[in-house]
């Protein structure tokens, strides 16, 4: 029986020193929250014990921001201190949805952002669908999409709205505009397919966003968002879009530019940045692992120039290996979930990891992580194997949501980069197993792309523990990080069928040598 890694490249080292995880899980919450993405804060004067924080996604009618500290008075994990859940700060003319994501700001407060629904007055002149009554939380006369983003200054405690994306009203409103709704509540139907109310107006469905991805860059401080909307058409004034975003802020997040309009309309397009400043992204193109980068090294107001999207896959020999979801796993799965990592800590070069699942002979998932490199920008980008992620019996287990935690470089000195990472994921058996079973794990990546052995995340006295009642996370998943001293931690969080849990990996924090 074959257990684990399999690193079919030479590189068999372990990162460069052993990682610990606690003995035992934290307990976040007791509500099992899915689609929740998390940040961390470092013990300091203002946040002794530093803070883990959690934007949970669904269900949306107790869906909460939550903070919680992460050691007590003596420095020892807090597990008795409870969890502060916040709802977000709504208007009465506003709902969230469940897609959301969080970022630290260059200037270490917090940005969540929620994709939502907005039935509130336009603002000048109203469009000419404003009388619609458009269906997406409840029917609304004009309700639209939109993105809002939520701000904390204070670790979590306390959160206010910090700006509003209107799809109505952004970019013309183009992106705002109601959708042909049938009868069974499909949207995008043919308009001769649309459905009528009892009083005979037409079904709508609202114009707006899906898989929203939000990215500060801590070399620019620019952070950027990216997201998927569909719209229209509405008459022969509003034709159909369906297109992927990238806006930019230059701000911390108070207003938005467009950089892109015209991306693959596949979501989610996932970002991060080399401390060159270079941008990257990266989303399937149906089964295919695409990467952009900025061709520029954009600073201050200069907006990043993409180049064309590449394709970057794992190769077995001249072969390659297709991006692909497994096709028998216990555990919901509607869409492939990449993930994007920084591989570069010197500021003259531009490489990252990308993680991509595919699918194994035995129907099994399983995560392959490639490394992209970028030596001169008018060419394609150089790629190379790094690790393949099988489950802990490959024939009978599955990879599924692998995600990196990247260090957060708002917590560490300058002369002294890491870009060490941790991979975490959820262990899901085959559909029908006998005796089912789920758990979290997850191996360190180095500086050099040298991988750890796997180790659990989900314990008890320092043992694996699996669950035995299956809980769906969603369709994807983020941790934190923070440095404490010497020493770099990575909060990964996840959710089972009595709550949340989370654990920290701790990788120390090598001083530069000295020549």
């Amino acid at each position: 029986m074959m257990y684990g890694i399999m690193l079919l490249m030479t590189m068999t080292r372990l990162a460069p020193s052993e990682p610990v995880a606690l003995r035992d899980n934290i307990r976040l919450y007791d509500t099992p929250y899915f689609e929740n993405t998390a940040k961390a804060l470092p013990p300091s004067r203002r946040f002794p014990g530093g803070r883990i924080v959690v934007s949970t996604g669904q269900p949306r009618s107790t869906a909460r921001l939550l903070s919680r500290p992460i050691y007590d008075a003596d420095m020892q994990i807090d597990r008795v201190t409870p969890t502060t859940a916040n709802p977000y700060p709504l208007l009465s003319t506003q709902a969230i949805g469940t897609d959301n994501q969080i970022v630290r700001l260059k200037d270490g407060s917090l940005l969540a952002v929620k994709d939502s629904y907005l039935w509130d007055a336009f603002h000048g002149t109203p469009p000419g669908w404003s009388k619609e009554i458009v269906t997406g939380h409840g029917d609304h006369q004009g309700q639209r999409g939109g993105l809002i983003f939520f701000r904390s200054t204070d670790g979590g405690a306390s959160w206010k709205q910090h700006s509003t994306v209107d799809f109505a009203t952004f970019l013309g409103g183009k992106y705002g505009v109601p959708r042909p709704m049938d009868d069974a509540g499909h949207a995008d139907v043919a308009p001769e397919n649309q459905a009528r109310r009892p009083d005979g107006s037409l079904r709508w469905w609202i114009g707006g966003m899906d898989r929203t991805e939000i990215y500060s860059c801590p070399f620019t401080g620019s952070v950027y968002v990216s997201t998927r909307t569909i719209s229209g058409p509405y008459g022969e004034a509003y034709p159909k879009y369906d297109r992927l975003l990238l806006l930019r802020s230059r701000d911390l997040g108070r207003r938005w530019e467009a950089i892109r309009e015209d991306l693959p309309s596949w979501a989610p397009l996932m970002m991060t940045s080399t401390p060159d400043g270079r941008l990257f992204l990266m989303q399937y193109l149906g089964s295919q692992p695409t990467v952009y980068y900025s061709t520029n090294l954009p600073r201050g107001s200069e907006r990043p120039i993409l180049s064309p999207g590449y394709p970057v896959y794992w190769k077995e020999g001249d072969t390659n290996v297709e991006g692909k979801g497994g096709t028998d796993v216990d555990l919901f799965f509607q869409l492939g979930h990449p993930s994007i990592s920084r591989a570069s800590s010197r500021p003259g070069s531009s490489a990252v990891r990308i993680a991509y699942q595919t699918c194994s002979a035995a129907g099994a998932q399983e995560a392959r992580i490639i490394r992209v490199e970028v030596r001169d920008p008018s060419r394609p980008p150089i790629v190379s194997n790094v690790a393949t992620i099988r489950g802990s019996d490959p024939d009978h287990f599955s990879v599924m949501y692998g995600y990196f935690i990247d260090p957060d470089y708002l917590d560490m000195p300058r002369n002294r980069p890491s870009s060490v990472s941790v991979f975490a994921w959820i262990e899901a058996p085959r559909k029908n197993a006998a005796k089912p079973r789920w758990a979290s794990r997850c191996v360190v990546l180095s500086d050099d792309d040298a991988v750890s052995a796997p180790m659990f995340l989900s314990v008890a006295d320092g043992a694996a523990r699996w669950w035995e009642k299956r809980q769906d996370p969603g369709d994807y998943i983020s941790g934190g990080f923070f440095r404490m001293g010497d020493t770099l931690n990575y909060v990964a969080q996840w959710p089972e069928p009595d709550g949340m849990y989370a654990n920290i990996v701790t990788v120390p924090y090598p001083r530069p040598t000295r020549k």
